[in-house]
């Protein structure tokens, strides 16, 4: 007769169970109890490595002094702080649905580890750095939110962390609490735009436009092939498209504000592009070639709607590059561009930051590339730690920035992304700002507007 079982058997699940008619036969077994412990544990975590899960285990013994109170019976269950540091035990039972009587015993019984609280960061906050001059003001939000096709790479972070049912719910938290006006996201899968960013953004007043990247290639899933590409939403009882367009790598949209949104008689309007160029060191050329069609579009915008500019979005680019340069000076230096010139004026936002005294010198070196005159990093992994993402705005007259969304340091992150506290491998980017209303210059705007509401942006 069997007297005694191995609880680490049970708890590892085991395709057998292990008992023993006696603590001495147990003990004379016990060598090869843990070379078979460690085999599996071994399994499990490779399973939990490559995103899979181990099957649950069935069932554990009861120990003295343990008590299981009813949470709920339903088909599903969100822990509360009150499960917080305690297991959970799932039993699944077969119930009319007519009369709610059992039809079967209990089929299978699941039991967690211990409840953990939810990892919440500190919160940014805006800091103001601009006048109160009268004009309406608009912040813009810039956040790559790392594809969930991606986040399995990422295997510093904790598997329960990385999964999208996890990401999803932090991210939106995240977004809403910034409260943008405009909000351009990266790599957003298509079906996570449908199932969840569109409808979630929809419930809180936010129109939305998504574009799939083209030329890339496809991966396949259970689900069928994944797509990912840039999204953005805006406030609609703010703003309305009076013309968009699509690129492999770039979403365009102009917005006008609203009546009642300003002043002025007329519709003041902006246009914002949202883009991710190819990653990879050694597709600079492909780079500097997707910013140079984008700027051309944009330069022909601007000239022709004579409108301010944005630029949002993951350049793959470090401050300095060749694709980095092409934006803010004008100029690509690249061998066998030749010289590339253009009217638009652009600046990165936070530049601000180096001509504002709202922030501690000492801080401010902890933050900022002073000789860049870009943020310290946007990105942060174990094999990189700098700068890729960006909003440039067009800095002349007509716009200016007055707030922008305070930036983390390297100490601050805790370690690299993602983790359990920051969602993304990137960090979001937030600029406000305020248009400086001159209604002469708004009417020269509405004279020269085409009559087409569609931007084409294609690649020779």
């Amino acid at each position: 007769m069997a007297t005694v079982q191995c609880i680490s058997c049970v708890e590892l699940n085991t395709k057998v169970k292990s008992y023993h008619c006696s603590a001495q036969c147990f003990s004379s077994d016990w060598e090869r109890h843990k070379i078979c412990h460690r085999h599996l544990r071994y399994q499990q975590e490779l399973l939990r490595r490559s995103g899979s899960w181990p099957q649950s285990l069935d069932e554990i013994p009861e120990q003295e002094g343990e008590e299981w109170v009813p949470v709920a019976s339903s088909e599903t269950y969100e822990p509360s702080n009150a499960d917080i540091n305690c297991l959970l035990k799932l039993e699944c039972v077969a119930i009319d649905s007519e009369n709610g009587n059992h039809l079967s015993l209990v089929q299978r019984r699941v039991i967690t580890n211990p409840v953990i609280a939810f990892p919440v960061c500190s919160t940014r906050r805006m800091i103001d750095i601009g006048s109160n001059d009268d004009g309406p003001a608009f912040s813009v939000l810039s956040y790559n939110i790392l594809a969930d096709i991606h986040a399995k790479n990422h295997l510093c972070c904790p598997t329960w962390a990385r999964v999208w049912q996890y990401r999803q719910q932090k991210l939106l938290k995240e977004i809403n609490e910034y409260g943008a006006d405009i909000i351009c996201l990266q790599e957003v899968q298509e079906n996570h735009y449908k199932d969840f960013f569109e409808p979630k953004l929809r419930n809180h007043g936010y129109s939305a436009l998504y574009k799939r990247k083209t030329n890339i290639n496809e991966l396949y899933s259970a689900e069928g092939y994944i797509y990912e590409g840039c999204a953005i939403f805006y406030r609609g009882d703010k703003f309305e498209v009076t013309m968009k367009g699509e690129h492999n790598v770039a979403i365009v949209v102009v917005l006008g504000l609203k009546n009642g949104s300003t002043g002025c008689n007329l519709q003041p309007r902006i246009c914002v592009a949202n883009t991710h160029l190819y990653a990879g060191k050694n597709n600079t050329d492909l780079r500097v070639s997707q910013v140079a069609t984008l700027i051309d579009k944009l330069q022909e915008i601007a000239q022709s709607q004579n409108i301010p500019i944005l630029i949002c979005g993951d350049l793959n680019s470090i401050p300095g590059s060749d694709p980095h340069r092409l934006i803010k000076q004008g100029i690509n230096y690249g061998e066998g561009h030749g010289n590339t010139r253009r009217v638009i004026n652009l600046e990165s936002a936070y530049a601000e930051f180096l001509s504002s005294s709202v922030i501690d010198q000492n801080h401010l070196l902890a933050i900022m590339d002073l000789d860049k005159r870009e943020p310290r990093f946007t990105f942060c992994t174990p094999r990189y730690f700098g700068t890729l993402d960006y909003i440039f705005y067009t800095a002349d007259d007509r716009l200016k920035v007055v707030g922008l969304l305070e930036l983390p340091t390297k100490r601050s992150l805790g370690g690299p992304l993602p983790s359990p506290y920051w969602p993304s491998d990137h960090i979001a980017l937030m600029a406000r700002f305020r248009l400086v209303m001159d209604c002469h210059l708004i009417n020269m705007d509405q004279q020269v507007r085409r009559k087409t509401n569609y931007i084409s942006i294609t690649r020779s």
